[in-house]
């Protein structure tokens, strides 16, 4: 529930994460961030404005497969698309969104691997209105 999911994160923000994502399967990822100033440093390494990234709690639902074949490596590459997203200056929403969509994708292959697309192909196959579960 969320209410599970904000009780794990309050403990995970206090071991000293900043930002969390905690993939939910085929339902979609949670994600968290810590308040302004405890974000302020990774935000400035990152050259990320903090005030778009702080004190943000929510659940991005999954987007629906177009087959499901394998779940390996499905919460790795969600993790690796949402790090490229945040490393080309992408928003928190839209890092988590590309996260969801390459989840998606990779379960539609028996690999990890041959199911991912760039994140610009991702973009647009969700600006066509790639569907969500739920």
């Amino acid at each position: 529930t969320m209410e599970d999911l904000h009780r794990l994160s309050t403990k995970t923000l206090e071991l000293g994460a900043k930002v969390i994502l905690i993939k939910c399967g085929s339902s979609g990822m949670y994600f968290r961030t810590e308040k302004k100033e405890k974000l302020e440093g990774l935000c400035a390494a990152l050259r990320l404005k903090p005030e778009e990234w702080a004190d943000k709690e929510g659940f991005e639902k999954s987007f629906e497969p177009e087959a499901v074949l394998s779940g390996t490596g499905a919460g790795d590459t969600s993790i690796a698309a949402f790090l490229a997203s945040v490393m080309v200056g992408e928003s928190l929403e839209e890092a988590v969104e590309m996260a969801a969509a390459t989840g998606a994708c990779c379960v539609a292959a028996y690999d990890a691997l041959s199911g991912l697309k760039p994140l610009e192909q991702l973009k647009e196959k969700i600006r066509k209105g790639w569907k969500k579960n739920g």
